[in-house]
């Protein structure tokens, strides 16, 4: 585990979390500063016992590569999303806003960025509506799929591998297209949004919510620290780049609003959730370095989101 050493050559970064945190998170912070004092106690007890060096075993947060879903970081992601989802976009979310379409069991879904297929299994369960999920990372897709056969969604949920190069979805297929933080990172963004428009059926809605920039200003700095953290760089466009896309596709664009304080107060509601519910029992140092590194993520987003140099987007399309 991480030695007293390594953690104290990291305090000056730590303290500055901790501070971001308190202004973010209050009032569970003192939560966070429990699990972070107790990292370092388990860490100081163990290196006392222990031959090892005292900077083996786990890393404290960095800037270096790392693996991108951790069983670790899944775990930490569902406790800060819920069961099977990865991101804000969680399954009551999922459900809401396909309410507000009333859609049924006749109806079905392309769903793109599927991840661990929480909210595809959800949106099944509570509108019995048919999902055809693609998702691009090996190691959810291969989960996603053993999920969806224990709980009995494999053919109402179907998931497959989504190839960027090549997207390729049924021709009018689908009455709704549904894609949550899914073009971030992908280069060829027109290519996705001219083939899930082309997947939808007269009517068909199309509904996006992603990363998008303001304008063409040079990046603030809290906006070049994030990209910098980010184990996935962002391919970032434009509001109204994305905007004209959608609409270049043949939908008619019935919403493009400025989702970024909704975004925010979501991100802040699963850290509430999260930070309030643990339990000293799974304070240990191995969660405690993940929890902090998932923390780092979401600082520098929030970050960059505050600095105005970083926008979220909410568009709803509809298929003439």
């Amino acid at each position: 585990m991480v030695g007293t050493a390594a953690i104290e050559n990291n305090a000056e970064k730590f303290g500055l979390i901790r501070q971001v945190l308190t202004i973010l998170f209050y009032p569970p912070i003192f939560i966070f500063r429990l699990l972070f004092r107790r990292s370092k106690e388990a860490a100081s007890s163990e290196a006392a016992t222990s031959t090892k060096s005292p900077t083996q075993g786990v890393s404290t947060p960095s800037h270096e590569p790392q693996e991108t879903w951790s069983d670790m970081r899944l775990e930490i992601c569902e406790r800060l999303w819920g069961d099977g989802c990865l991101n804000p976009f969680n399954s009551e979310y999922a459900i809401s806003a396909l309410r507000l379409l009333d859609v049924d069991e006749s109806n079905s879904l392309l769903q793109l960025g599927a991840g661990l297929g929480g909210t595809s299994r959800a949106m099944v369960d509570q509108t019995g509506i048919w999902i055809t999920g693609y998702e691009a990372e090996e190691k959810l897709l291969d989960q996603a799929k053993i999920r969806n056969q224990m709980a009995g969604t494999t053919k109402k949920a179907a998931i497959s591998k989504f190839r960027p190069d090549a997207p390729k979805f049924k021709a009018n297929g689908f009455n709704v297209a549904m894609l949550y933080e899914f073009l971030t990172a992908i280069e060829d963004k027109e290519v996705v949004i001219q083939s899930a428009a082309s997947a939808l059926r007269a009517n068909g809605h199309f509904i996006m919510v992603d990363y998008v920039l303001p304008g063409g200003d040079p990046p603030t700095p809290a906006m070049i620290n994030w990209f910098n953290f980010e184990p996935e760089k962002p391919k970032l466009w434009t509001a109204r780049r994305t905007y004209d896309t959608i609409k270049d596709a043949g939908l008619d664009v019935r919403i493009a609003e400025d989702f970024t304080k909704n975004y925010r107060s979501m991100v802040l509601t699963g850290w509430l959730k999260l930070l309030s519910g643990l339990t000293k029992k799974e304070l240990n140092p191995e969660f405690a370095t993940a929890l902090i590194k998932e923390c780092e993520y979401w600082l520098y987003r929030v970050a960059a989101l505050d600095s105005g140099g970083l926008k979220v987007y909410r568009y709803h399309a509809i298929k003439d």
